[in-house]
Parts: structure tokens; sequence; C-alpha cells
């Protein structure tokens, strides 16, 4: 598989997560009571975001996804990236294998991903060789 690809299941796991922590397993509208403005003044924005960080070297890409959403339990940091575990109910289809595959994918191009907690929620950081991979026999 190409580099590009396991690129996009990685980043799009991992912003999916986060984009789901910070709106609570709901839809979030931008009239929430009691939320603070965005930055262009209007209301309910404010105070959820994601941030992505994306660096390449020759050898190597980290991908970085803070959010602002409530962070995972110590406990679970290593558990979140199991087959099959979800913090969510299962709504019309399977949960729990976006990060279960984000780090297959990591530890193919001879990589990890992690997850700490930062004062403002969480951040998974993946990294992976860009190295061609060898095909099997």
């Amino acid at each position: 598989m190409a580099v590009s690809a396991d690129v996009g299941t990685v980043l799009g796991n991992l912003v999916d997560n986060a984009v789901e922590a910070v709106a609570g397993g709901r839809n979030v509208s931008p009239a929430d009571s009691g939320a603070c403005p965005d930055i262009n003044g209007r209301p309910g924005a404010g105070n959820q975001w994601v941030e992505v960080e994306l660096r390449q070297d020759s050898a190597s890409i980290e991908i970085v996804v803070r959010d602002s959403g409530p962070g995972i339990a110590p406990r679970l940091a290593q558990e979140v990236f199991a087959h099959g575990f979800t913090t969510k109910a299962a709504e019309g289809g399977e949960r729990g294998i976006g990060l279960a595959l984000t780090r297959m994918v990591c530890h193919r191009r001879g990589g990890e991903v992690a997850v700490t907690n930062t004062e403002e929620g969480a951040m998974f950081t993946a990294r992976m060789s860009v190295a061609p991979l060898e095909a099997g026999p």
C-alpha cells in the first residue's frame, strides 16, 4: 500500500475520533447555550477544537492530533487501540475499529501510535516510516 494511503487512513481515523470526542458523541449546534464564541464571534464553537500537525523527514512521518475533548482515562491508554474497544454505543454499525486499524498501519510501517492527555484534552501521536513496504512471499 502507498504511503499516502496509510497516512490518509491514520489521519482520517485520528481526526474522526477527535471530532467525536469534542462533540461529546452528539451533533454540535452553533447555538449550544452557554458555550464560548469562536474567534469569529459565532456562539458554540469556541471551546471545541481539533488540531492536526504533520511532520515529515526523509525517513518518517509524524501525525499529531490534539483535541479539547475529555481525554482518555489513563487506565484505558493502551486498551483504546484494541480491536472492538469503544467508549461509544454501537449505533448503526460496528465500532472500535479505527484506532486498532491506526495501530496496525503504524506497526506495519515500523512505527507506533500513542495517546497522552494534555491540560486541554487528548493528544494522539502516530509515527511511521515512509520507506516502501517489502512485498510478501
